[in-house]
This record gives structure tokens, sequence and C-alpha cells, in this order.
């Protein structure tokens, strides 16, 4: 038994391979190292499978700033939701609102080659998991975060803030705190 329990080193036999935004496509360890360098021990992540709008800028930089930390951008850039906008076209726009209006010194973008389930809080949680092991410490969560939509009576299939409420109750076990988007990371 104890032998099972041993760690055993991970060997990475073949990465996937891409053939777009190859600057931006990183492993965590290469994530982890970014991070690094720009110096500060705390790091907020946010996911999107949406362009970026205003409203996110603006949460993204109050979260970083509230903890005094780095902010990662990782929107996820496999299959989404039907009638998402394609991700050349995001892609394309979360390089040039980094590029233009977020720190430099205090602002990663890497992707994240991974499809969306749209499980809701279950999900929620799992992309935390994700991001603390690219190295965030605190991850923003919003309303309705990963939410399938609506059932078949028209109801919503989870209440708005599920996800934040499940993340709550296991932010200790997952090592990554919550930064609810309602309340810019209290």
């Amino acid at each position: 038994m104890e032998q099972i329990l041993r760690r055993r080193p991970l060997h990475v036999i073949n990465l996937p391979r891409y053939y777009d935004f190859l600057d931006m496509r990183r492993t965590p360890a290469q994530v982890r190292g970014l991070l690094a360098e720009l110096g500060r021990p705390n790091v907020v992540a946010f996911q999107t499978r949406n362009p970026l709008h205003r409203i996110h800028e603006e949460l993204t930089k109050r979260a970083a700033a509230k903890v005094d930390g780095s902010l990662l951008i990782h929107p996820v850039v496999g299959m989404t939701k039907p009638g998402d906008v394609d991700h050349f076209t995001r892609v394309r726009s979360y390089r040039a609102l980094v590029e233009n209006y977020y720190d430099p010194a205090r602002t990663a973008l890497s992707l994240l080659p991974l499809a969306m389930r749209m499980a809701g809080p279950r999900e929620a949680v799992w992309h935390a998991i994700i991001r603390r092991n690219y190295g965030a410490n605190h991850f923003i969560v919003g309303r309705d975060h990963a939410g399938p939509g609506k059932d078949s009576t028209g109801t919503p299939f989870y209440g708005p803030y599920d996800a934040q409420e499940l993340l709550a109750r296991h932010t200790a076990e997952v090592g990554v705190t919550w930064c609810p988007s309602r309340s810019w990371c209290t």
C-alpha cells in the first residue's frame, strides 16, 4: 500500500500540437514561471469563454488590486457553447485588451485548451483546481459560472450564485480563494 501512495514522477509523452497562437499556449509550469517573474505572491485567475468587455476589465483589475496580486487572464479555447464567438476572434480581442488596457507588470495572458462542459457549480470547482495548478491562489467566479442556461420548462438549471457557494464551501480543500464577481474579491 505504501508503494501505491508514493508519488511517482510525471512523464510527458506528447503534448498536443497546435497551430494557432503558439506564443500564448503554455504548460502549467510555463505559466507558473511567467507568474513568478511578475513577482507577486498572490495571483488572481480569470476564466472566460466569451469576449472580454468593460465590466470584465474593471472586475479583473479590482480583484488583482484588492489582493495586491498579479492577474492571469486564462480563457478556455476548446469547444464552448453553441453560438459562442469563435476562439480565433476571442483570442485576438483578449490580446488587444491585455496589450492596451492592462498593466504588463501585473498581467499574464495564457490560453487553456479546455472544452466547456457547462456543468455549473462542479465545473467552477474544477476550474479553480485547474487554475491552482497553473499558479493562481485566487479565482474569480462569475454569476452562473459555467451554467447551461435554462431547462426545458424555462427555469434556470442552477441558481445564479450556486457555483460561488459551492466553491466557498471547498476553498480550503481546493487551495484557492474564490473571488465573487459581485463583491470584488471579498
